[in-house]
């Protein structure tokens, strides 16, 4: 793979896009000392390399879902035809959120949200079903709340901290807010391309510029829609990204701090949150190879070296669906 050499400019450019992807040109243009044309040239680089994957809106799911949870799927003598049917199965489901394929202890990794019992009894109906033999062993996972959820670590420039909860859900179930069908297809649109103007979206939805304009802000007010943000290929950043879970001996109210405290102040985590079921704390971490890896989680190690009970290392080959809004969950 060839090396992607990306100057501070650009750094600075992905920064930005990864807090607001719904700002004007012309801001990040005098934000960054450059011309607008410039920043445009730049962006357009950036997604024909494929460091800028697509735009989306992130929609705190909290207000519409009972839960959250992550599953994780050990294999045995599955052929490469019934694995992409499995695969097909996360990513056609909709009340799934994200999909990744990997190795280690686990094969696969999905996260799902549910609005009810029945949700994830059918969930995990219909993956038995799908799976069959192949499937070894599942751990089933209950997301409390996220830690951190950020690219910010991702690009060394010199800015102020990215508010650090504008991403993150928090406890689930949350505040259930009710939408109209026009709300409904207003998020759904921005969840697919944040960057669509208001004008466009006016068209898609049938309402004046001001009434897109309007709706759009209530949303903002009520916490429906955290922000916008670009989605990054980190592979293109010649990175890995390790998956790492983590079983604790204890956790009271200090310990958890404690694990707040050093997850997000640990510039190659980028996600991380808390959760309940086999493992107390998943980890997406990113490194410059095997051996980078493997200091970053002897740190780790030494830190909680009284109270880590457990742990799984998986790395993730690729990442099959990755979305803030599962249409689902809105029916």
């Amino acid at each position: 793979m060839a090396i992607l050499e990306l100057d501070d400019k650009d750094n600075k450019i992905l920064r930005i896009l990864t807090e607001n992807a719904r700002i004007p040109l012309k801001k990040i243009a005098k934000e960054i000392g450059v011309s607008r044309e410039v920043v445009d040239y730049r962006i357009r680089r950036l997604e024909k390399l494929g460091i800028i994957n697509h735009y989306v809106a992130k929609i705190d799911m909290t207000k519409f879902c009972q839960n959250s949870y992550g599953i994780f799927l050990r294999l045995t003598n599955i052929s490469q035809t019934n694995l992409k049917k499995l695969i097909n199965f996360f990513v056609n489901n909709p009340l799934t959120m994200w999909t990744s394929t990997m190795s280690g202890e686990w094969d696969i990794i999905t996260s799902f949200l549910t609005r009810n019992s029945t949700d994830l009894n059918d969930f995990l109906k219909g993956l038995e079903s799908i799976a069959g033999k192949n499937l070894k062993e599942y751990g089933l996972l209950t997301y409390i709340k996220e830690i951190k959820n950020t690219f910010e670590d991702l690009f060394p420039v010199k800015k102020g901290k990215i508010k650090k909860e504008m991403f993150m859900m928090k406890t689930f179930p949350g505040k259930t807010i009710q939408l109209d069908e026009k709300d409904k297809k207003l998020l759904i649109l921005l969840s697919q391309n944040a960057k669509l103007t208001n004008k466009k979206l006016s068209k898609y939805v049938k309402l004046t510029e001001e009434g897109v304009r309007q709706r759009i802000k209530n949303l903002q007010k009520n916490g429906v829609i955290r922000g916008y943000r670009a989605l990054i290929d980190i592979y293109k950043l010649n990175l890995e990204i390790y998956y790492v879970l983590m079983k604790f001996n204890r956790i009271n109210d200090k310990i958890e701090k404690d694990l707040e405290i050093f997850f997000e102040n640990n510039p190659n985590v980028f996600y991380c949150a808390r959760v309940v079921g086999k493992y107390d704390l998943i980890a997406c971490i990113t490194a410059k190879n095997r051996i980078h890896f493997h200091k970053i989680l002897s740190n780790i190690r030494n830190q909680f070296s009284h109270n880590l009970k457990d742990f799984s290392t998986n790395i993730i080959f690729e990442e099959h669906k990755h979305t803030y809004l599962p249409t689902g969950i809105l029916n």
